[in-house]
């Protein structure tokens, strides 16, 4: 009998926590790129390319702690006109592939263009991919790289407060949306001045997003790349929180 709760006592407490299994539970992953002059303005495209082709990888590989994506769409924030729709590259695109490779096909497939950035339509493709895809028991991860400004009229405030999320609310149990790389007084915009309810948003600015290369290891391949991973989980990748939404004072 003792040997019996011995062996119960090793089998608990070698099986995973509840945090771990949710670590590691598949994720649905839309990557937006801004392709605006604007944001290639800012000298961080480059930077923001990069940083995609490894954390892609990691995603469809589940290295390093990162919730392995079941679905990956990636495609460009907006078109040349208003309310233009844009095709996504699926996970078939990526599969297979290595960091380099991945990166070389981002930089062919999103070159910088006068195309108009539109979040508006971007959040509208999200909505019909999850739902034409049946989404809504898998946790959606929104991933964007950009400079955080659309392309509306106004002042930057008021176009960041016209930005509409309310098709990403209820498309799963969880839908997390992640701003990577925009000015932190634009992050503090877009947490502050977009409505959302039950949508979980995180922004990381440029300061912080420039970051992510001093962790890379020369030499190492990505499944060691512990560093990288760390950062990305602690800063990227942060689980985030439901918070109730707190319009900002004008």
């Amino acid at each position: 009998m003792k040997k019996l709760l011995v062996a119960a006592l090793a089998a608990f407490l070698a099986a995973p926590s509840y945090a771990e299994i949710g670590r590691q539970q598949h994720v649905a992953l839309f990557v937006g790129i801004d392709v605006s002059g604007s944001f290639h303005k800012t000298g961080h495209y480059p930077d923001a390319i990069a940083f995609l082709a490894q954390y892609i990888h990691a995603h469809l590989k589940g290295i390093g702690g990162l919730e392995p994506s079941k679905s990956l769409f990636v495609g460009s924030i907006g078109g040349s006109k208003k309310d233009e729709t844009q095709s996504f590259h699926p996970i078939e695109d990526f599969k297979g592939k290595s960091v380099a490779q991945i990166q070389a096909d981002l930089k062919e497939w999103f070159p910088r263009s006068d195309d108009l950035t539109d979040f508006n339509v971007f959040f509208q493709q999200v909505a019909l991919i999850s739902q034409k895809r049946n989404l809504a028991l898998t946790p959606i991860e929104v991933v964007l790289v950009t400079d955080g400004i659309p392309d509306t009229a106004g002042g930057r405030a008021d176009r960041i407060s016209h930005i509409d999320v309310t098709g990403l609310e209820f498309l799963s149990r969880r839908v997390t949306l992640r701003v990577l790389y925009p000015k932190p007084t634009i992050c503090t915009d877009w947490e502050t001045r977009v409505p959302h309810t039950r949508l979980r948003m995180w922004t990381v600015d440029d300061q912080v997003m420039m970051g992510w290369s001093s962790q890379l290891r020369a030499g190492v391949s990505p499944a060691q790349q512990d560093d990288l991973w760390k950062w990305v989980l602690n800063n990227v990748d942060f689980r985030v929180r439901p918070v109730r939404f707190r319009t900002a004072k004008k």
